[in-house]
């Protein structure tokens, strides 16, 4: 199954998931498979910053991000169902006005966002087969920072992904896929846009790594 499908997408991150998930959040806070993503991004001087949350759900980084000072968020996801959700989170902990959401594949709707100061793509990556584009078209929206968070290239992390997703065949009826793709290649083509490697974190199957865009290129 190819994630960035919106038909798929939508199918598997449907209104019932979309709802246990903030609620998850509401009571848990983030996930712990997201909590790489935010040690590398915790000591940026984000007061007063932007942030676009590529692939956000139902918003916890913007969420949590709000809390330590960003200004202004914009967050998009392929499933309506998801930022359904994050309208009414948003609501909930007043940050309409400061806040704007997109439904859609990035690659296709990624002319109607603005650029940000940081751009996040939390366990995204790894739901896209084209992996090239989605780093080419956001990384290209960063103005100073470039966050994200995907699986591990090891063995064992792709045995248990694959676990989980012949578990969510036989529970859900349907899964997706991760994509495994080469974190090298990832660092060369953010390197070639301009980017270099300031903050890496790895924690159990996870690896989070932030980017800083080269002012002088």
């Amino acid at each position: 199954m190819h994630c960035c499908r919106t038909q798929d997408y939508s199918d598997l991150f449907d209104s019932q998931k979309a709802l246990a998930d903030l609620n998850d959040y509401r009571k848990n806070g983030v996930k712990k498979s997201s909590r790489p993503l935010f040690v590398v991004i915790d000591q940026l001087p984000l007061q007063g910053q932007t942030l676009l949350d590529i692939g956000g759900g139902i918003g916890a980084v913007v969420f949590e991000l709000f809390a330590k000072g960003i200004r202004y968020a914009e967050i998009n996801d392929i499933s309506a169902a998801y930022i359904k959700q994050f309208r009414e989170e948003s609501v909930r902990q007043e940050v309409v006005a400061k806040s704007r959401s997109f439904i859609g594949d990035f690659t296709s709707v990624h002319r109607d966002i603005a650029e940000a100061d940081l751009i996040t793509l939390d366990k995204v990556i790894c739901c896209y087969p084209d992996y090239r584009s989605l780093v080419q078209l956001s990384s290209a929206k960063a103005r100073r920072w470039y966050a994200i968070n995907l699986p591990r290239n090891a063995w064992w992390v792709y045995i248990l992904m694959r676990i989980d997703y012949y578990w969510q065949k036989m529970v859900r009826g349907k899964a997706f896929l991760t994509y495994f793709h080469p974190l090298s290649e990832i660092e060369t083509q953010l390197a070639q846009a301009g980017f270099r490697k300031i903050k890496q974190k790895t924690q159990n199957e996870w690896v989070a790594l932030l980017f800083e865009r080269d002012q002088n290129v």
